[in-house]
């Protein structure tokens, strides 16, 4: 990352003109490399004594950038997985990526203009559904920088656009530049921390894996752990009421909840916290906490857990305008994924959770993003929230270790 100082140069918009009226117009350097605020350290570096480096590269350098796996507590490595960088359909998953079904830009000028990229209107005809939802009337990225979420996703463009690869609406789509590293947490199993400074709004990676069906996920035992699995739940996203979260549990309960780790205790669904004033769909919330054979702490080995909630309303839900048995599509990373698959929960998140459409416009197939919701320093871990709800599983406490200031106590 670049970090410009006492220069001519002082912001981003100049900064992206003299990219494109100079010769690095033609080449791979973007906005995104380039920061202006005081508070981060381009030279910042978070380094770990080479012997307790026990991966060098744990996508075996598939990634632009490495992504070393660090153990300083004992001598595990992690569970072997098999990398991949791009999301896999399973046989009975139709996903199409003819590129006949992309719409694309005319632009000329890196889509600077969003009033003019179709890709850009696209994202912001979306948002009308919702006119009370969006304060900011500036949404989608800036710059190459996301520092909301769009809840009604983001179009990006595409291989039938006439701009070039470093237009200001590819951001999710580009190689992996964030320096980040694998790490043996004390109490939450396998986290991710970056290894530089992230500013505010920075594209960290995507979560990928093999899109199954539900019901081929349900009826594969041997899958079916829920464990590094996902929702492609973008359909339900934009339609939920959801008022409020978690509630804050009384210090004197802390003692006698489940100690766990969220490498057990990962998520196979997640809804993005928000205050919609939408009251429209049947709402299928569904959250499945399942275990793994691995003990982390030698203590604690959770049992398969599964949550379901509806919500009625009288409204048809868009999901209904598809084929009569579509049902939701799941993510699942439990065999093969990348480096998304590993972060962890924080009552106080420092990275957040964006759906992005990239290589076909089907709803029901979003890319999952993870972008940085605040300045980020080198060696912090990274982890978002994943909203689950205290309280909703009956005689069952899971204790939450992300030692936030916020934190709620419990996961459940």
């Amino acid at each position: 990352m670049y970090h410009l100082q006492q220069s001519s140069i002082n912001d981003e918009h100049t900064m992206n003109q003299y990219l494109n009226e100079t010769e690095y117009g033609n080449n791979p350097i973007t906005i995104d490399l380039f920061d202006f605020n005081q508070l981060i350290n381009p030279l910042s570096s978070f380094s770990v004594s080479k012997e307790y480096i026990c991966i060098h590269d744990l996508s075996y350098e598939m990634e632009f950038k490495t992504i070393s796996v660090a153990n300083s507590l004992n001598d595990l490595v992690p569970k072997h997985n098999k990398y991949i960088t791009e999301r896999k359909p399973t046989s009975d998953v139709n996903l199409n990526l003819n590129s006949t079904f992309l719409c694309g830009c005319e632009c000329t000028d890196n889509c600077l203009d969003k009033t003019k990229g179709s890709c850009w209107q696209l994202t912001y005809e979306s948002k009308k559904n919702y006119p009370n939802l969006f304060k900011d009337t500036n949404i989608g990225y800036n710059y190459k920088r996301l520092y909301n979420p769009v809840y009604t996703g983001i179009f990006e463009c595409n291989i039938n656009c006439k701009c070039t690869n470093t237009c200001l609406n590819r951001v999710v789509q580009e190689p992996l530049k964030t320096s980040l590293q694998l790490f043996l947490t004390e109490k939450k199993g396998w986290g991710v921390r970056t290894l530089t400074d992230i500013p505010k709004g920075t594209f960290v990676c995507i979560f990928v894996g093999e899109i199954r069906s539900d019901d081929n996920v349900e009826n594969d035992a041997t899958i079916n752990s829920g464990k590094y699995m996902a929702n492609l739940d973008f359909l339900e996203i934009g339609e939920e009421v959801k008022e409020g979260y978690e509630s804050y549990v009384a210090e004197e309960e802390s003692e006698s909840c489940t100690s766990t780790s969220d490498e057990e205790f990962n998520p196979s669904s997640w809804t993005i916290k928000s205050k919609m004033s939408v009251n429209k769909s049947k709402i299928s919330l569904r959250t499945n906490l399942q275990n793994t054979n691995t003990t982390i702490d030698g203590k604690h080995q959770l049992s398969k857990l599964n949550i379901q909630q509806r919500f009625e309303s009288k409204h048809k839900s868009m999901r209904e305008y598809f084929d009569k048995d579509c049902g939701i599509y799941i993510m699942d990373a439990s065999i093969s994924g990348n480096i998304g698959r590993y972060f962890n929960h924080s009552c106080d998140p420092n990275i957040f959770i964006q759906n992005v459409f990239v290589d076909t416009h089907d709803l029901r197939f979003p890319w999952i993003a993870y972008f940085a919701s605040s300045n980020i320093s080198a060696g912090t871990e990274l982890a978002w929230d994943y909203n689950y709800i205290v309280g909703s599983m009956p005689n069952k406490k899971l204790k939450c270790h992300c030692k936030s200031k916020n934190c709620k106590i419990r996961l459940l």
